[in-house]
């Protein structure tokens, strides 16, 4: 599921105050142990995982407000972008879908300042590039009638895009419903015959 949240809301909507639906990723299964469907050399690795990892794998995906969402093509990509940024090591940051994902969304409300449309393009340029959603004879830059690729400037990475992405991921761990998996212990038990 998603949840739509302005960027004030990202990082103050406590917990208890949002009503959300966890992430139906299809890759991840609260029932059977958090990871039951992922090939067992990664499960493994995730059940190591910390509280707040497995509630960002687990928690929706999180829009700007206005009835907006990002279609359907790109939330597709979310729940796997999530778990190689997981493995990766990254604690902090949300992926570059999910920034794609509210800017997006956040552009059919209204127009984004000149900052934020840059990030976005940037983004689009990169994630549809890193998806292969765009044909191999036309860069985004060029169907978007530029001379060259959209880069950031370490501005724009650091205090635009990189601000966005801790208070996505704050925003899904805080608003997620998911139950994290409870680590068991084996007992080894003696059969007497």
């Amino acid at each position: 599921m998603f949840v739509q949240l302005t960027l004030d809301e990202l990082v103050a909507t406590p917990q208890s105050e949002t009503q959300l639906q966890s992430c139906p990723c299809g890759v991840l299964s609260e029932t059977e142990g958090v990871f039951a469907e992922v090939p067992p050399e990664i499960a493994g690795r995730l059940n190591n995982l910390t509280q707040d990892e497995q509630r960002y794998l687990l928690g929706p995906i999180v829009y700007h407000p206005g009835g907006w969402d990002a279609g359907d093509i790109l939330p597709k990509f979310i729940p796997q972008a999530r778990l190689e940024l997981v493995l990766s090591g990254e604690k902090d940051l949300a992926t570059l879908e999910e920034a794609l994902a509210y800017l997006a969304s956040a552009s059919l409300c209204f127009p984004l300042s000149s900052e934020d449309a840059q990030v976005t393009f940037w983004l689009f340029q990169t994630v549809w590039e890193k998806h292969k959603l765009i044909r191999d004879d036309q860069p985004v830059w060029a169907m978007l009638g530029h001379d060259r690729p959209f880069a950031l400037t370490p501005y724009l990475e650091s205090e635009v895009l990189n601000s966005l992405r801790r208070k996505i991921r704050t925003a899904v761990v805080r608003a997620s419903t998911a139950r994290p998996a409870k680590k068991t212990r084996k007992t080894h038990t003696e059969v007497r015959t």
